[in-house]
């Protein structure tokens, strides 16, 4: 955000801008395995719906469910999602997030990508200058396969949602 000329300790100082660690608030609602929709809200929903009250509209970047693929919850991570999108039902917020490849099954692609589809209007694959993680442009060649397979298949079959980036 600095790099953009976004005064970050200025929106932090007023209120406009939080951080939290995706970690550790996860601790908060994810117990023994599974998500707790009702502290999710707690923890998650109340506070943005303070925030929505105070100012108006509200944008959300989150990799908490990326925490979760990256620990192979994936069921976890497809019920918070489900509670993100009941969130955004409820309170009417933006929602961004990311997934890493190296938390997505290289060999499941096109299935990681489907469930992902489930919760999201709009995908967008972006590669980052990262380290360089081991097999990385067979891992990107399978990915991109797996998202031209799955794009075309859910644009056929439903050609109102989501919409992809290539």
């Amino acid at each position: 955000l600095e790099n953009l000329g976004v005064d970050v300790g200025h929106y932090k100082s007023i209120g406009k801008l939080k951080f939290f660690d995706a970690e550790f608030i996860l601790t908060n609602f994810h117990i023994d395995g599974t998500v707790d929709e009702s502290a999710f809200i707690d923890v998650i929903g109340l506070p943005i719906q303070a925030i929505k009250r105070e100012f108006g509209k509200v944008r959300v970047f989150g990799e908490i469910v990326n925490v979760l693929w990256k620990n192979e919850e994936h069921a976890a991570a497809m019920h918070l999602e489900e509670c993100w999108h009941n969130l955004c039902q409820a309170i009417d917020f933006s929602f961004l997030c990311s997934y890493s490849l190296e938390s997505l099954d290289s060999t499941a692609f096109d299935e990681s990508i489907n469930l992902l589809c489930q919760y999201h209007k709009h995908l967008t694959p972006v590669h980052a200058d990262l380290p360089a993680i081991e097999n990385e442009d067979s891992i990107l060649h399978g990915f991109g396969a797996a998202w031209n397979r799955v794009t075309e298949k859910l644009a056929a079959s439903n050609p109102n949602q989501p919409t992809f980036s290539s």
